[in-house]
């Protein structure tokens, strides 16, 4: 009698037991769910980039599209992985929006808008770089100055190196060292210092406004410039051995 007892408390915990690992793991399969749309009203939710990435991040690749841009392409390349998409507007597959049409006018205020949020979300990421959705950037070349430069002690920025004097925004934007907007790198000890209020009047381009950011927000720091390697960036046009792309099919601006 005390066998039969003994088993069949067993066998009712052991039921028991099932009926909660099956519960278990049917709530962590209905609330992981797709990844969220993005961002909205220029606000951040962690969750859409935790879902989609596994923190922490080691590179973020900063790339505003638009309905001409070709996602197909890029999610083929090896910068998948490490997109962080910058919309018009929020919608799926953005990991952010700063609610503005895409024109070369709006670029300048999207630079301020994507540096506000990465500064908030990407925490722990060591290396970003900014391109144009028209740009390919050779895997090689980029892993190799990330591992030069891990750990480097001060800002760093990489870029086609430029300089620019403003007579109106002397004290904003004159004298500054900038890069070239279609595709530029650095650590975060620079997105750490940078400026994103940085003002100014009238029209400017988004790669002297980043410098602007930089030259107001750094300017205590021993900025490292770098001189990027042209030939390991491609821009608007790819063409190696057998293969010749136009990365620019249909200009965006």
């Amino acid at each position: 009698m005390r066998k039969s007892q003994a088993f069949a408390y067993f066998a009712l915990a052991a039921a028991f037991f099932i009926i909660i690992y099956t519960l278990q793991t049917f709530l962590r399969s209905s609330s992981s769910g797709p990844p969220l749309p993005g961002f909205a009203d220029n606000g951040v939710k962690e969750q859409s980039i935790s879902e989609r990435w596994e923190f922490p991040l080691s590179l973020a690749i900063i790339m505003p599209v638009n309905n001409n841009t070709d996602m197909q392409f890029y999610q083929n390349t090896w910068m998948a992985d490490h997109l962080f998409t910058v919309c018009d507007f929020a919608g799926p597959g953005c990991a952010m929006s700063c609610n503005e049409k895409s024109t070369w006018r709006a670029l300048d205020r999207k630079t301020k808008c994507f540096t506000r949020a990465i500064k908030q979300v990407l925490a722990s990421t060591e290396f970003f770089i900014k391109q144009d959705d028209d740009v390919l950037a050779d895997q090689d070349y980029v892993l190799a100055l990330m591992d030069k430069y891990r750990g480097h002690p001060d800002p760093l920025f990489i870029s086609d190196i430029l300089h620019h004097n403003d007579r109106i925004n002397v004290f904003s934007l004159s004298g500054i060292t900038h890069g070239n907007g279609k595709f530029y790198m650095f650590n975060r000890r620079l997105l750490d210092c940078l400026n994103v209020d940085v003002g100014y009047i009238g029209q400017r381009y988004e790669d002297t406004v980043f410098g602007g950011m930089i030259h107001t927000g750094c300017k205590d720091f021993n900025v490292t410039y770098v001189q990027e390697k042209n030939s390991k960036i491609w821009h608007r046009k790819y063409k190696n051995k057998n293969k010749d792309i136009d990365l620019a099919y249909i200009r965006n601006h």
